[in-house]
């Protein structure tokens, strides 16, 4: 690993360790928070392009999606001729993204904002295809302009008053900055981390009872990704399940340790869908020609192909999210918030419906966009919770990011793990 690399590491973890004087509430909470935001903004600034990173950022540049690579002979990067058939922003992609990239094309200049690591030779020196540094920051301000859209709609209901109103979105942002979904979003799966950014805010607007709203966010998040809507859904109706609860009284109290009737239940229907998929693998019905359907074969019969040291397994992503969860709820114990106890049942809920979709590892590496934003909220109202025991439990959470392999990799790149 070399020194420029490390850097970025220390950034990194820094900024989500600095998350503990939130949790303990020791003075210049503030300080630490803008320093925190601080340090995540210039990781994102300076970490490498890794990952699917360099195909966006080819294609936010020439309009043309990478499949064959490129070439650059005397030293001036060019796609293959193979590749720039038919009109630019025209073809690949959801309608949504090409539109959101061709808009960001025309209004930003192509290069490099500023120097970035480069994990191989631990410089700043720019190899490989053209930068699309501004487009790419704009996408992601895009995103993290939504995130706040979709929190600040939840915490329109209830305020704590844990903190000041400054130090409050000060939080959210270092907590948006800083989470699992950001980072693998706006550095590596773009138009995943557009779509269900919308779908945080129909998730928000479903649980104000503004159905409508909730429904043109799900529709809206389609035109970037696919599997949005459908997966969208599944978040949608599961805080309504927690708003009943939370209308009938049923999280009062949660225990930590015995899942409730409705966990149980939502456990089942993850059951039946793992179920399902695995009829779809033995039947071949992948190779009928029905939507969706037959976009999952690469992910059944050639999931061997996706691996590589970097990757972990579904069932050790679930042993390990399974242990963080049993942590946080041994530090949070018994609660009385109701606000924030209705996070804390959707991150235990969406938990227990993707679990048993873990034997799939490339499905469950997907599907797992709807825990991290269940659990971004969990994260939120825990470290702004008026007990100690919930804000330590977030701190928890939030500093296991800062260590989290997925996000390590996106940040300086898998080169590190074969060290070791």
């Amino acid at each position: 690993m070399t020194p420029a690399s490390i850097f970025l590491l220390i950034l990194w973890v820094g900024a989500h360790g600095l998350i503990i004087a939130v949790a303990l509430r020791l003075s210049g909470v503030r300080a630490a928070l803008v320093l925190s935001a601080f340090m995540l903004i210039l990781v994102f600034l300076l970490k490498p392009y890794t990952y699917d990173l360099n195909k966006y950022s080819i294609y936010l540049n020439t309009g043309y999606i990478v499949t064959l690579g490129w070439e650059s002979p005397d030293g001036q990067f060019r796609l293959y001729k193979e590749e720039t058939t038919g009109e630019p922003f025209a073809q690949g992609f959801s309608y949504g993204f090409r539109k959101l990239a061709l808009f960001s094309h025309k209004l930003f200049p192509s290069g490099a904002l500023v120097p970035r690591v480069d994990p191989d030779h631990g410089d700043f020196k720019e190899r490989g295809p053209p930068r699309s540094d501004a487009a790419i920051i704009f996408i992601g301000i895009v995103g993290f302009g939504l995130l706040l859209s979709g929190v600040g709609l939840f915490s329109q209901r209830r305020r704590t008053a844990v903190v000041t109103e400054s130090e409050r979105w000060l939080l959210v942002s270092v907590v948006i900055l800083g989470s699992i979904f950001f980072v693998l979003g706006s550095q590596n799966t773009l138009r995943q981390f557009i779509g269900f950014s919308l779908i945080l805010n129909a998730m928000a607007l479903a649980s104000m009872r503004k159905y409508i709203l909730a429904l043109i966010m799900l529709i809206a998040s389609g035109l970037f990704h696919r599997w949005a809507p459908i997966l969208g859904s599944i978040s949608v109706g599961i805080v309504l399940i927690s708003e009943m609860a939370l209308a009938k009284g049923s999280l009062s109290e949660i225990r930590a340790f015995r899942p409730s009737g409705l966990e149980i239940i939502i456990f089942a229907l993850g059951c039946i869908l793992a179920i399902g998929i695995k009829s779809i693998a033995v039947t071949g019905l992948f190779n009928l020609d029905i939507p969706f359907v037959g976009e999952l074969k690469p992910y059944l019969i050639h999931e061997e192909d996706y691996f590589a040291l970097e990757r972990v397994t579904g069932l050790k992503k679930g042993a390990i999210l399974g242990l963080l969860i049993f942590i946080s709820e041994v530090f949070v114990g018994k609660s009385s918030e109701l606000e924030f106890n209705k996070f804390r049942a959707l991150r235990r809920m969406s938990f227990f419906f993707i679990i048993p979709l873990m034997f799939y590892t490339e499905i469950f590496s997907r599907v797992l966009v709807i825990f991290w934003l269940a659990e971004l909220l969990f994260i939120i109202w825990a470290l702004r919770s008026s007990q100690q025991r919930s804000r330590l439990a977030g701190a928890v959470v939030f500093v296991a990011y800062g260590m989290a392999p997925n996000a390590v990799n996106v940040i300086i790149g898998p080169k590190w793990l074969y060290g070791f």
